[in-house]
């Protein structure tokens, strides 16, 4: 599914223009890449929440109804939080190269919906910048880490983005509360029972009857990881536990722990224990 507006009433993808790379593993949060040529859209609406990230520097000029254009440089870097339901005029002056995310409306209202007026200028949006870089270089790689990990980084945008545009009661005292052990458990022994499948996070959720945003605040609360980094560490103890079998090749392991290919079991095996899967399975 591609990321869709209203270009001059009519309804079609946001950039029509031919897709670069991998289609996003997660329904709810497309992720698209693309070169834009210098253009005129003369009218163009988007009625979701769309944010970009500029991977160069580019000029863009925008208005909106009759008022004239401003001019604006978007550095390499810069985060742009798109205004939902907002007809404008947008000038691309120079070629531009965006990774463009939407959010899903579910996902937003796990974070408290409430609409108020919001500032462009928010300093907080730019702290969004590591967290698209993250998922441009997931892109680029065809995402190895899979759904649970986009998961994760499209809950962290989610509730970033809903706290800038006033959509999320922020808690005076912050106060998180934990999962109980009970819940944790359920989660244990759901994510231990499916290793060698795809986990995702709102399976996990579903695990506790609790919405994706709130089970994933509860259980870094609770645990000290993130979903994906709990679920990756328990791959990688499973694979150390069967490579004691050494009836077991090193990619029947990597299969029965959950990792689509030889390849990447090896990186994630090697940046948590610091040894190849080779180099640890011959001290056994």
């Amino acid at each position: 599914m591609r990321i869709m507006a209203v270009h001059s009433g009519e309804w079609k993808p946001l950039f029509n223009l031919k897709m670069e790379g991998a289609l996003s593993p997660s329904p709810s949060l497309r992720i698209e890449r693309h070169r834009i040529e210098p253009a005129l859209w003369p009218s163009v609406l988007i009625p979701k929440q769309v944010v970009s990230l500029a991977l160069d520097t580019h000029e863009i000029q925008y208005k909106c109804s009759s008022d004239t254009f401003k001019t604006a440089l978007r550095h390499k870097g810069t985060v742009t939080v798109e205004k939902r339901e907002y007809e404008q005029s947008i000038c691309w002056r120079s070629v531009a190269t965006t990774l463009t995310v939407e959010l899903d409306d579910e996902i937003l209202e796990d974070m408290q919906a409430e609409d108020t007026e919001w500032d462009a200028e928010d300093d907080r949006i730019q702290t969004l910048s590591p967290l698209l870089y993250a998922l441009e270089a997931e892109r680029q790689q065809g995402y190895p880490h899979g759904q649970l990990f986009v998961d994760g980084i499209e809950q962290s945008i989610a509730c970033i983005v809903s706290t800038i545009t006033g959509r999320r009661r922020v808690k005076r005292n912050g106060h998180v509360p934990a999962m109980a052990p009970y819940q944790m458990k359920r989660v244990d022994d759901y994510v231990k029972a499916n290793l060698d499948k795809k986990i995702i996070l709102r399976d996990m959720a579903r695990q506790v009857d609790l919405s994706t945003s709130h089970f994933s605040r509860l259980f870094r609360k609770s645990s000290g990881k993130t979903p994906h980094q709990y679920v990756i560490e328990q791959r990688i103890d499973l694979a150390k536990s069967l490579m004691t079998n050494f009836r077991y090749s090193l990619l029947d392991i990597a299969i029965a722990s959950g990792f689509c290919t030889h390849q990447h079991f090896s990186k994630v095996f090697h940046r948590i224990t610091g040894h190849t899967p080779r180099q640890y399975r011959s001290r056994i």
